[in-house]
């Protein structure tokens, strides 16, 4: 190996290293495991043990006259690789996603390198490793987080097909463009201006976008296959979107930009290539690093994006006391943020653990966690249909939340 290599190694190695010292502090804590993770792992749970093939995934934000527009499949088989590492524990599993995340800074640095040069290659690494936008959401399971984790892969091909020019590398920048679309539909944005840019600089039009359409086309053929095969509803829904009333979206979620931000940083390291040198490398290393550690040092409140004094770890307390109990006949509600309690139902059917999930109106016994016990007055079903009841017995799960046990009374 030479001098160069062994720095390059090193400098690599660094980032992975720190990548995930850091976002394993407080990890548990801080890891956002409620209502779609839960419910995400249950679907995954259920394709595994069924042996089931899917083509389409979960629903979007994107609804219309009560139908969603449905994601590709991949979605689950991608969360299914890191459940199954994990034997399907939240924590090992997510823990599990972080460290395949970590480990593309490699294709990040390589691609970043060969597109614009070194220096912005170590930039662009530090930013992934250590900006807290990238850090939040390179822990938990969430479709657009996994598109977020592969997009290095196709930076890596766009550098590969810039050192050297090929039908197949097009083909594959074009396939991973296609790929990645099914995990978010925002993705479109970046798969147009990829269009667009290598139908500029080709001199080869009719080459270049016949290659490009069809690496496209195979990357995304589950959800082609998907519209064939169910008289094209997901562009009926999108057809019905634009063209009928409904509720807007709302742009300023963050997960939304990940890979377009990712994309701006490099392209920005390219505009100014000629002025990044090494040491602005370790001014910006170290400022992240001090500024992260400001703020995953501490033990958080509550898990990222989770209610207030609320994290996994409360929801893994709670369904051990339940566990425990050994009572048949029973639901659970989680008042802090969802009735269904989703994320204990995980657990149980992970378990083993037989109730009637879905019955909410025959059950004798009712889990609620809550801050109080006077929750009756909530006009959802599953806590107005259980009247009259008497309190059993409270467990506290800690300084704001209890876990209470009622009976239904004749």
């Amino acid at each position: 190996m030479t001098k160069q290599t062994n720095q390059r190694f090193l400098i690599v190695l660094t980032l992975i290293i720190i990548f995930i010292l850091i976002r394993s502090v407080n990890f548990a804590e801080h890891l956002n495991f409620s209502y779609d993770q839960g419910w995400g792992s249950t679907r995954v749970l259920e394709i595994w043990r069924n042996k089931e093939i899917t083509l389409v995934g979960p629903g979007t934000s994107l609804i219309a006259e009560s139908k969603e527009i449905l994601q590709g499949s991949v979605i689950y088989y991608f969360q299914l690789v890191f459940l199954l590492i994990g034997r399907f524990d939240p924590v090992i599993s997510s823990y599990a996603f972080m460290l395949f995340c970590s480990l593309m800074i490699i294709p990040l640095y390589f691609g970043v390198k060969n597109l614009v040069n070194k220096n912005a290659a170590i930039m662009v690494s530090v930013i992934y490793a250590l900006f807290p936008l990238f850090i939040d959401y390179t822990i938990f399971f969430f479709g657009p987080n996994f598109q977020f984790s592969l997009f290095p892969i196709l930076v890596y091909f766009i550098g590969l097909e810039k050192i050297k020019k090929s039908n197949l590398r097009l083909f594959l920048v074009f396939f991973s463009a296609g790929f990645l679309l099914q995990f978010h539909y925002g993705f479109l944005l970046i798969d147009l201006a990829l269009l667009i840019y290598y139908l500029m600089k080709s001199k080869n039009k009719l080459s270049s976008i016949i290659i490009s359409l069809l690496g496209l086309s195979i990357g995304f053929l589950p959800m082609i296959i998907f519209e064939l095969r169910n008289s094209f509803y997901n562009s009926k829904i999108l057809m019905l979107y634009i063209t009928t009333p409904h509720n807007n979206i709302d742009f300023s979620h963050p997960h939304r930009y990940l890979s377009i931000t990712l994309l701006l940083i490099i392209l920005l390291t390219y505009w100014f290539r000629k002025a990044i040198r090494f040491r602005h490398n370790v001014i910006t290393f170290f400022l992240l690093l001090m500024f992260s550690l400001y703020i995953y040092i501490p033990l958080p409140t509550h898990g990222f994006g989770m209610y207030p004094n609320w994290n996994y770890p409360m929801e893994k307390k709670a369904y051990e006391i339940i566990k425990k109990q050994k009572i048949k006949n029973f639901n659970v509600v989680n008042h802090i943020y969802d009735n269904l309690s989703v994320v204990i139902k995980y657990q149980m059917k992970k378990d083993g653990y037989v109730i009637n999930y879905n019955d909410y109106y025959h059950n004798k016994y009712l889990y609620v966690i809550s801050s109080t016990p006077d929750v009756f007055k909530d006009p959802a079903y599953e806590l107005n249909t259980f009247k009259p009841n008497k309190l059993v017995e409270t467990w506290k799960l800690n300084d704001y939340y209890n876990l209470y046990l009622f009976e239904r009374l004749k």
